[in-house]
């Protein structure tokens, strides 16, 4: 391609795998799931996303936050990037505590995950710099046929 052909082309660089948190499902003992709050192929200009979170058990004073990249519907077959906790958070019954859950990639590809009590200023956060505890190419192409395989 050259010439005119190259003024229609849009280069984006892409999300190559899904972001995300391990979670609970609500009113179950199933904990070990992968929560997708940046979705693969999502445009890096168009990544940063939030998702609300509740306490799970009355009087719960801090929160784990475990941030993976993948597709498996199960957190711990995903790629561990990190954690943190959001710690001291006001005491209250299981579900009256939320939580916004941000996760926002920015130029240079260092993922900032952020973790706020609704209605307080208590926040907790990590950032993951791309280069560090990232999947290589290798492992990415491998996920992916591992994927298709699971969906067909």
């Amino acid at each position: 391609l050259g010439g005119e052909d190259m003024e229609s082309f849009l280069l984006l660089d892409v999300i190559p795998h899904s972001l995300g948190k391990g979670t609970c499902i609500k009113d179950t003992d199933s904990c070990d799931v992968f929560s997708i709050i940046i979705p693969k192929n999502t445009p890096v200009h168009e990544a940063t996303k939030a998702q609300q979170y509740e306490t799970r058990h009355d009087s719960q004073e801090n929160m784990g936050i475990t941030v993976y990249e993948g597709e498996d519907p199960t957190a711990s077959k995903n790629h561990k990037l990190g954690e943190f906790r959001l710690t001291n958070i006001r005491i209250a019954p299981k579900g009256e505590v939320g939580m916004d859950v941000t996760f926002d990639i920015n130029s240079d590809g260092i993922l900032h995950v952020t973790a706020k009590e609704l209605g307080r200023e208590n926040a907790a956060d990590i950032s993951i710099i791309s280069y560090q505890n990232r999947l290589t190419r290798g492992e990415i192409v491998k996920a992916i046929i591992t994927e298709e395989e699971f969906n067909t």
